[in-house]
This record gives structure tokens, sequence and C-alpha cells, in this order.
């Protein structure tokens, strides 16, 4: 299904291939199980959303990092490594990331602390005057939002470019410096199919097992905290009025302690300053991916907060069913069949239970204003019985979609 470039669409980084050689699928997925351990970095983090300032992010000047290989690419930015580190230059004085960034161990990819290795997130250098611009507006927006953002569950901003980056196309000079994504939630959602495989093998349903009792339980857990995880994202990104506009499983990953994260900002807005409609604002249409894509935003009508809950909702499917939302629908089909006649996959009440299909149902109502908040989400998510401990095991004669 085709992506959207309309109205300065961003970068669309592939992580695919982040993970070194030398890091199995099973390290991965213990450190998915760590994804509610808290830290000293993950306090100040929240303190943050419940109100502290967000610290001052220390300004690079291009010479002072020495960067390394290609880690992913996308339509205008590019993903490397960074093989040292010189001296930064603090913005108004503060240091406050200097430390982080100066005893960072870039061969385990972790701090003392245990904090994600940074990487550096920069322009790509074929591209065309038009879409130079465009990569820059984008990542100089990306930037601009991620200053202000503390949460656990959205990739730390550890520094930006000194250069001004007015040159547009190709002048990679502007850049930021992030918290590096092992994994995306695309990748782990495979892992997790791997996984759910032995429920449906055909001894499953004649023996149910303690492995078999055992797997379900574990991937309840792992896809319900990873649900939480977005949600508690997305209810403090709303609660700052920005609107995020492309949320997909492309771009929410896991770092190095298997926490989940959202990430790329390019197309995120402030609704603090955009024009309003009513309830809702005048905003870009046809703007993200189309099957996470609200039907509002594809009709090009004046949208919400709501549309960033429509997309949570088929990105949630996507987490439960295994399988990709609307897989080989053609722009005509999506309008026709999602966009005009309602149509949405299906939840499968057996497996999933009807909190969790209730839930979806909500996110991706056709009618915006009836569509929960994050905060509704998030509280349904923790009310769910195997939110914080272990799941009781579901029948496998529901499947897994």
């Amino acid at each position: 299904m085709a992506k959207y470039r309309r109205h300065s669409i961003c970068a669309r980084i592939s992580f695919l291939s982040l993970a070194p050689s030398h890091i199995s699928r099973s390290t991965d997925l213990e450190l998915c199980r760590a994804v509610y351990e808290t830290t000293p970095e993950d306090a100040a983090e929240q303190t943050t959303e419940e109100g502290g300032s967000a610290e001052t992010v220390p300004s690079f000047d291009p010479s002072d990092l020495v960067v390394g290989g290609v880690l992913g690419s996308g339509a205008f930015c590019e993903i490397r490594t960074i093989t040292s580190i010189g001296p930064a230059v603090p913005i108004d004085g503060g240091g406050a990331g200097e430390a982080l960034l100066r005893t960072t161990d870039l061969r385990t990819g972790v701090d003392g602390g245990g904090a994600p290795r940074p990487v550096v997130k920069v322009l790509r250098t074929d591209l065309s005057e038009e879409d130079g611009r465009s990569g820059l507006a984008d990542l100089r927006n990306e930037a601009d939002h991620l200053r202000t953002l503390r949460h656990p569950h959205i990739v730390r901003l550890r520094g930006v470019s000194s250069a001004v980056g007015e040159n547009g196309a190709g002048s990679g000079r502007f850049f930021l410096v992030l918290d590096r994504i092992r994994c995306t939630l695309e990748e782990r959602i495979g892992e997790w199919e791997q996984r759910s495989r032995p429920i449906h093998s055909p001894m499953s349903a004649i023996y149910y097992s303690e492995n078999v009792r055992n797997i379900i339980r574990t991937l309840t857990e792992e896809r319900l905290s990873a649900a939480y995880g977005i949600a508690s994202a997305m209810k403090y990104i709303h609660g700052k009025k920005i609107i995020y506009r492309d949320l997909k499983p492309q771009n929410i990953g896991f770092d190095a302690r298997g926490r989940i994260k959202l990430f790329d900002f390019g197309l995120a807005r402030d609704l603090a300053a955009a024009p309003a409609s009513g309830d809702n604002f005048l905003l870009t249409g046809m703007t993200g991916t189309l099957r996470y894509m609200a039907p509002e935003v594809f009709k090009e009508e004046p949208y919400t907060f709501s549309a960033d809950v429509y997309s949570f909702g088929i990105v949630m499917w996507y987490v439960y069913a295994l399988r990709v939302p609307f897989s080989g629908y053609s722009c005509a089909m999506y309008r026709r069949l999602v966009v005009e006649e309602g149509k949405r996959p299906l939840a499968d009440l057996g497996a999933w239970g009807a909190t969790v299909c209730d839930l979806l149902g909500a996110c991706w109502d056709p009618a915006p204003g009836t569509r929960p908040s994050f905060a509704e989400v998030c509280g349904v998510l923790a009310a769910h019985e195997a939110f914080g401990r272990g799941a009781a095991a579901v029948s496998p004669r529901g499947t897994f979609a």
C-alpha cells in the first residue's frame, strides 16, 4: 500500500537492519520483557511528564562527531552510527546532555546507567533541491518537537546540529542525535507471529499443554504492554497539544533496554498554532500512511486528535492479529471499502477478549467525535486483567487471526 508524500511528508527511516548480527532474536525478546522496569533516567522522564521542564539539548558542530556506517535510510534522511563524540557546545550554557554523550559506551551501545547508544539522523546527500528543502523542513520540525518532549516511551533527543541548515538540498549539515532504536514494532510483531505458531498446530487443539498456555500468557502480556506504552506516549503528546499524524509500527520501536519508543516526529503538528474549524483543525489531508489513515484525513476534512486514535486502533489490531491490516488494498479499494463503507479488520473475540475488541471498535469508529481519548484508552488497558501480572490462559480454539 502506497505511502502518501503530499504536503512535505517526512523521511521514512527503515530500521530493519539496526540489530547487530551478534544480538539474537531471543535477546531482543528478553529485553522486551523489561518494558516497565524503572531506572533513574525513567524517573526523570516521568517527572517531566508530570509537569517538569525538559532539559536543555546540547548543540554540536558537524566536526564534533565522527560518523560511521548507515543503519537505515528513508526518502529524505538516513541514520548513521557515531564512532566518537567531540566537545559539545551547550545551548544557553546548559550541559545536561553533554555528560551523557561523552560517557556513552559506543561499543556496547549503552552508557553506565543503561541508556541507549546515540545515533545521528541526517539528510541524505543525493537529494534533489526540492526534496532537500522538504527533508530539511521535516527534520527541523522533528527537532522542534523533540526538544519539548520527555517521556519514557518517546525517543530522546540527545543533541542537535549547530548548523542553521539554510542551504537546502544535500547540505547534510543539519542533524539530530537520537537514542538508537534496536528494532521496530513491525519486526517485533513478526517475532510474536513466529512464537504463536505452536498455538495453531493440530496438537494444541487436542492437548492443551503448559507450553501453549505459557505462549498465550506471555504474548498477551507483551502485546498489552506494547499497546499501553504507545497509548501512554500519545496521551502525553496530546496533552501538549501536539498531533502525531503518522502512527504506524514502522515509527514505533524498541531501544537497547527493550523499552517501546515512539519516534519520527516529522509530521507532528502543534495544534495550539493551527487554524480551527469548530472542534477540529484545518490541517493538510492525505497525510501519513494510507492503511493507518483516518477516513476524515483521507477525505481532506478538518480533523483533530481523534485521527491519531483511529491510527492507534489499526496499529493495535496489527499487534493482536499479527497480520498486516488491509493487505493488498489499492487506494481505490481503501476509499470505497474503508472510507465510504466503513469496513474494518475483523477482531477475534474468542482470542483477545471483549475488552480489547470493544476498545478497537471504539478507536476506529467512523464518527471522530465518539472515539475515546488516549487518557481513556490508557485507563481501559490498565484495567485489563493481564496488565502488570500474568494473564489467564485463553482457549486456543479462539485464533490469533
